[in-house]
């Protein structure tokens, strides 16, 4: 009788030792962030979006000149990983043709599926070009959106020395440049895409 009931007890232990090791193998199954494997960490730490290429897409203008001045906008598009950035150049007022005023862009939001694109950015002036340390000559915020060949949009220009009653907003056209598109590249990764800014941009 002793060993019948002891035979019971193991029995009805394992039974439900069983049940709850099935239990949590079943909450485990649920969850949505389950603890990474240590190949899965490895392989997130190991490719960081900093590593990825950075891939170019084009460049969108609507400069035009006279043959003395230009005026006008070009913008210059790179994917990494999906985010963009990229780099404005220009004015809408009239410049002796040249260098123009350059800008990194910062806040970039790009949406695929609708094309609708926002940024903004400083525009400088190299100090070599102003013949002082670089100095920002306007700041732009741009809404728009990217259609085939054709960056539209509304832009406000924030006009650094002349502030608030000098800002204004302009409708923008700006079409893709075969030409402008050719002289730029893809990087390997955010170092070198650093370096290229550094460079291009001076040190002023």
């Amino acid at each position: 009788m002793k060993r019948m009931i002891i035979g019971f007890i193991v029995a009805f232990a394992t039974s439900l030792s069983c049940m709850q090791t099935s239990k949590t193998a079943d909450i485990r199954s649920l969850d949505p962030d389950p603890t990474p494997t240590p190949t899965q960490t490895n392989e997130v730490f190991r490719s960081p979006a900093r590593k990825s290429p950075i891939v170019f897409k084009g460049t969108y203008t609507s400069v035009r000149t006279d043959g003395e001045h230009q005026w006008g906008y070009s913008i210059s598009l790179w994917e990494q990983a999906e985010n963009y950035r990229g780099i404005a150049s220009g004015s809408d007022d009239l410049l002796p043709i040249g260098d123009p005023p350059l800008g990194i862009l910062e806040d970039v939001k790009y949406d695929g599926s609708s094309g609708n694109i926002s940024f903004r950015t400083s525009l400088k002036i190299k100090g070599a070009r102003s013949k002082i340390r670089s100095h920002t000559v306007e700041t732009i915020v741009f809404r728009g959106k990217i259609r085939g060949l054709t960056l539209t949009g509304k832009l406000l220009i924030v006009n650094e020395q002349c502030g608030s009653p000098c800002n204004r907003t302009i409708d923008v056209v700006l079409r893709f440049s075969k030409e402008l598109s050719s002289i730029e590249r893809d990087f390997a990764d955010s170092a070198e895409w650093n370096n290229y800014v550094n460079e291009i941009m001076g040190s002023g």
